[in-house]
């Protein structure tokens, strides 16, 4: 059906430089009933030409009408030209359902078309334009339509304006021979839905290493920010702590695969990277007057993450003297109480603020990890932070502390050898992996089946952060596995198995490739979110190390 509707529209559009002939198409008559309008888009080189409505009895009346309306789209430019056409990807959207509104909480961006009327005027936009235009607010895009109508942009808020919700199915030609078809929800493939297997795993870690290495920057770090739908991409470093953080990742990466080429590979840009934040970090070692605020107030996870990385097997006899410098100004950020200073000059926790949710989590990983490898001298540190940071999560949980805290934990369970070696570490993960499992969306909790398996703490849109509760719960199974809990076992690995499933989902897969405007720093990214194709660092770090922690369970995946 979509083959042969969007084979129709291009013929369609091409009918003013071809000799006449009679239109045909042998479809659409069972749609009569099912259909309100359709809209014709054409993108030429990831820029749209043209975009028109049509309607009509059937869907090939409605084509028709369209096509002839796009000939005289001057909204992008001039006419466009037959040479266009040529090299033109032709979308085809037909709008099947149309709902009245009354809660701006009712309409998902991304998923959702939006139609606004007020007396005479009127205009809509299809699904795509909150994704392309990287609109994450219903009240901004329909400021922005009042304007397309020939509104004031607040004259939605009248209280004669009507707002309907729209759904439309979607197709596009994969190439400009309308031959290969995508049919996409969200702009993602319909029906790409993957089983998670330990193959599924290993490609989708794949993909987000490999694209993390694609955007590395000459000076060693990674592209902070893009988006997947418009190419928009905010240069610089950005945040430090997160360019630590993908260091970290991709240092992991390289030791997840058997491939000489990808470990050298991946060895290769975590080395990079750790050199650029070596010359950040040693600007404050040596006191030097260009050191940034940011350096400074970002300190603690900064100096953590970079540890981290640099502690890897395949990373750490290139850094053998900075690693001890590093760990040295970890265990110096301990207070008296246990608990971690988060910047370089603060000594408060009113100075830390909220950066105690993340860096110090951070930082107890980084001294597990050596703890594991080997270093002495870390047991006492490790205990006195562990009995602060329960006591802190049990007096106000956050959902900021599960990821790095359930990692650090788990490690030092590693380290004590068996379980009851370390019983109160372990019982501490399942506290927070059971924390977290309440607020997993299921079909219990009579959520929307596209969010099934993801988490939404905060009570917003469930996004990337998904992949960090996700790595707690394999985490906690793998404990519970050594525990012989076997209920609690396979309530964790049900759960992250499901969580797996949507953060699958984020992820910009090889099908999406015809429809990206720069799919060379976007494949392989991950998205925030089902409604919003921001692609940031972070993002990839969190989905590559859960990719990670499934791959290294000894049962999680089987064999």
């Amino acid at each position: 059906m979509g083959a042969e509707l969007l084979k129709f529209a291009r013929q369609e559009l091409l009918r003013p430089w071809t000799a006449p002939r009679k239109s045909d198409c042998p479809v659409g008559q069972s749609f009569e009933a099912s259909f309100d309008q359709i809209n014709l888009t054409v993108i030429v080189s990831g820029r749209v030409r043209g975009s028109k409505s049509g309607r009509g009895p059937t869907l090939t009346r409605a084509i028709e009408q369209a096509a002839r309306k796009m000939l005289l789209d001057l909204r992008f430019g001039p006419p466009i030209t037959c040479a266009e056409m040529r090299d033109a990807r032709i979308e085809l959207w037909i709008q099947t359902e149309q709902a009245r509104v009354f809660d701006l909480a009712e309409i998902d961006l991304g998923r959702d078309g939006v139609l606004l009327r007020l007396g005479s005027a009127e205009a809509y936009y299809k699904p795509s334009v909150a994704l392309t235009s990287a609109i994450t607010e219903a009240q901004h895009l329909l400021e922005m339509l009042a304007l397309k109508a020939g509104l004031e942009p607040d004259d939605w808020q009248d209280g004669d304006a009507e707002i309907f919700r729209t759904r439309w199915e979607h197709c596009t030609e994969s190439s400009t021979d309308s031959e290969g078809i995508l049919i996409l929800h969200r702009m993602r493939p319909v029906g790409d839905l993957k089983p998670v297997t330990r193959e599924i795993i290993t490609n989708a870690l794949l993909a987000s290493a490999n694209r993390l290495v694609a955007v590395q920057q000459k000076e060693g770090f990674y592209l902070y920010e893009c988006h997947a739908f418009n190419g928009r991409s905010k240069s610089g470093p950005g945040n430090l702590v997160r360019q630590a953080g993908c260091a970290y990742a991709i240092a992991n990466a390289s030791g997840a695969f058997g491939d000489f080429n990808l470990v050298d590979r991946f060895r290769k840009s975590a080395i990079s990277a750790i050199s650029f934040l070596l010359n950040a970090i040693e600007l404050r070692w040596n006191d030097h007057a260009a050191v940034s605020h940011e350096t400074d107030s970002n300190w603690l996870g900064l100096i953590s993450l970079t540890l981290a990385a640099v502690q890897h097997r395949n990373i750490q006899q290139d850094f053998l003297e900075i690693r001890n410098r590093l760990r040295s100004d970890v265990l110096f950020s301990q207070r008296a109480d246990g608990s971690l200073r988060c910047t370089a000059t603060g000594n408060s926790l009113t100075d830390d603020g909220i950066k105690q949710d993340f860096y110090p989590g951070e930082a107890l990983l980084a001294l597990a990890l050596e703890l594991n490898d080997g270093i002495e001298n870390l047991d006492t540190p490790l205990e006195k932070a562990f009995e602060w940071y329960r006591k802190y999560f049990q007096m106000a949980p956050k959902s900021a502390l599960v990821a790095w805290h359930c990692a650090a934990w788990r490690l030092v369970c590693d380290y004590r050898r068996t379980i009851n070696g370390a019983r109160e570490y372990a019982d501490f993960v399942f506290e927070m992996v059971d924390w977290i499992l309440e607020f997993q969306l299921t079909p219990a909790t009579n959520a929307d089946s596209e969010y099934w398996g993801s988490f939404s703490p905060l009570g917003g849109k469930p996004s990337f952060s998904t992949a960090g509760y996700i790595e707690a719960i394999v985490h906690g199974y793998d404990l519970a596995v050594r525990d012989q809990l076997r209920e609690r076992a396979s309530r964790y690995r049900d759960a992250a198995i499901r969580g797996f499933a949507f953060l699958l989902k984020l992820q910009i897969c090889a099908g999406m490739k015809p429809i990206l405007v720069s799919p060379s720093v976007s494949l392989g990214g991950t998205t925030k979110s089902l409604s919003d194709g921001t692609i940031r660092c972070d993002f990839d770090q969190h989905a590559i190390t859960a990719y990670i922690s499934a791959l290294q369970s000894p049962t999680f995946l089987g064999p």
